[in-house]
């Protein structure tokens, strides 16, 4: 069942059908450390992809903010101004 759940995980994160078929043959065959070798590329891009997506992520969170601290300010003015009615 572990092993089902790593192919998933390995599906989730972009890996070829063929490369995840590579990696069960050399599993049945015993050759886990070519398992793990064969992931190392696997792991160093998700990395990477990882590290490509930090920045828009940030930029997409400052952004939100600053549209909450202008909806904030928005409500403020639209409630202090029903007070003066």
């Amino acid at each position: 069942m572990e092993w089902v759940k790593f192919l998933l995980r390995l599906r989730e994160t972009g890996t070829p059908i063929a490369r995840m078929h590579e990696y069960a043959e050399l599993r049945a065959r015993g050759a886990g450390t070519t398992v793990c070798v064969c992931l190392k590329p696997h792991q160093t891009g998700l990395r990477e992809q990882i590290d490509r997506l930090r920045a828009p992520e940030k930029a997409l969170a400052e952004k939100i903010a600053i549209y909450r601290g202008d909806l904030a300010a928005l409500q403020g003015k639209q409630e202090k101004g029903s007070e003066d009615d």
